[in-house]
């Protein structure tokens, strides 16, 4: 399943939000800090606290950076009009990962501790970890393998064995799956690359929603894709799901003649329906103001 570049870029959009934010609370502090440097420096603990937030946010505000960048520039660079969304959630993992390890160096800061003589002074226990956690290890590269493969995606009906599911969810360690019974089958990453995987993608149902408007409004496709996906992501589980595409269909004499466009299971046809016609006239309202 592809990403309609309009909601992946809605998305994107949220995390931009998010990275602002954390951006506004890292200059915070380095206002802060020359504000009550007496205090700071004077107390060992505060010293410490503040040198592991500044680390934390610093770190943290450069890999959101780099997966912002690389996100933006993947869809930029990729021609057609769909965006894969494995290649999001792989380089959403990898960002967690080094998040993950950037929290620990900065506890390790918090207790002064220096990271490099702690992992030095833990070769031996961290090479029998190492070895202990061989499968874990295998299988946290399988999942990004599998996130960054184009074989199948999430929302697909993929067979494994004798388990046919929908694909809900891919981790570092487990392939999740829902069959149509809605129980949940959790298979090991291992598995999935090493057994015969049949993609069985569900038949979907074309849904066509006509509107017309006067010659005169300036309206985009681009800029109704986005409204209408951005009202969708608050209503509906996976909007990537839908592929919504929207096109000038026609232009005539006194209007122009947009079509909406989705996929959806049969039994959703309605309300998905629904939805796209209350989030078109919230839009077209907006624009009238």
């Amino acid at each position: 399943m592809n990403l309609k570049k309009s909601a992946a870029q809605v998305i994107e959009n949220k995390k931009r939000r998010v990275f602002l934010i954390k951006l506004a609370i890292f200059l915070l502090l380095l206002i802060l800090i020359p504000i009550f440097q007496t205090f700071v420096l004077d107390n060992y603990f505060i010293k410490q606290l503040f040198a592991s937030l500044l680390f934390l946010l610093g770190s943290n505000l450069i890999i959101s950076l780099a997966r912002m960048i690389t996100a933006r520039f993947y869809m930029r660079k990729i021609k057609e009009d769909r965006v894969h969304g494995n290649f999001l959630l792989g380089i959403t993992w990898i960002s967690n990962i080094l998040n993950a390890i950037v929290f620990i160096i900065a506890i390790m800061f918090l207790f002064a501790i220096n990271p490099l003589e702690f992992l030095t002074s833990l070769t031996i226990v961290a090479a029998a970890i190492a070895i202990l956690s061989k499968e874990y290890v295998t299988n946290m590269i399988n999942g990004l393998i599998i996130m960054f493969t184009d074989q199948f995606s999430l929302g697909d009906k993929i067979k494994i064995g004798d388990n046919i599911g929908t694909i809900s969810d891919i981790t570092l360690l487990n392939l999740v799956l829902k069959n149509d019974n809605d129980d949940l089958i959790i298979i090991p990453n291992n598995l999935v690359l090493s057994a015969q995987v049949i993609n069985q993608n569900p038949s979907k149902k074309k849904v066509q929603i006509f509107f017309e408007v006067p010659l005169g409004t300036i309206l985009s496709t681009n800029e109704i894709e986005e409204a209408i996906s951005s009202y969708l992501l608050e209503k509906v589980d996976d909007v990537a799901q839908l592929n919504l595409s929207v096109i000038l269909s026609d232009l005539l004499k006194d209007c122009k003649k947009f079509e909406i466009k989705v996929h959806t299971k049969p039994s959703e046809e309605q309300k998905i329906e629904r939805i796209i016609k209350e989030a078109l006239l919230l839009y077209i309202d907006e624009i009238k103001k």
